[in-house]
């Protein structure tokens, strides 16, 4: 998990990662708010990508993340995650579920 602050040094990180892992694609969550509406804090995540678009060449996607973190924290609880365990590592599994929705999604419309 990198640090999610939008410094220099997390877009270096995330750039790096992209370049030593051959990534074609960054897959980023948007919270788009339940009601289907973009809120302030969708505008903060595509100011993020925009940034990050500065340190990397490939597409950056921006994904739908609505109920990501319940399905991220059911996941955790099936997996005997004990709740310390589960509140430190809820964004590296919402990030999986953002990142398997997408896959899985885009797989179907080919």
């Amino acid at each position: 998990t990198i640090d999610r602050s939008p410094t220099a040094k997390s877009f270096k990180a995330i750039a790096d990662l992209v370049s030593e892992m051959e990534v074609e694609k960054v897959v980023v969550g948007l919270p788009i708010r339940l009601d289907g509406t973009r809120g302030d804090a969708v505008l903060r995540v595509e100011k993020f990508i925009e940034r990050l678009q500065q340190f990397i060449s490939c597409p950056i996607v921006g994904w739908d993340e609505k109920l990501t973190s319940y399905e991220a924290e059911e996941r955790m609880r099936q997996a005997g995650l004990k709740a310390h365990e589960r509140k430190k590592r809820i964004d590296e599994f919402a990030a999986v579920v953002i990142l398997e929705d997408y896959i899985h999604l885009s797989n179907s419309k080919l």
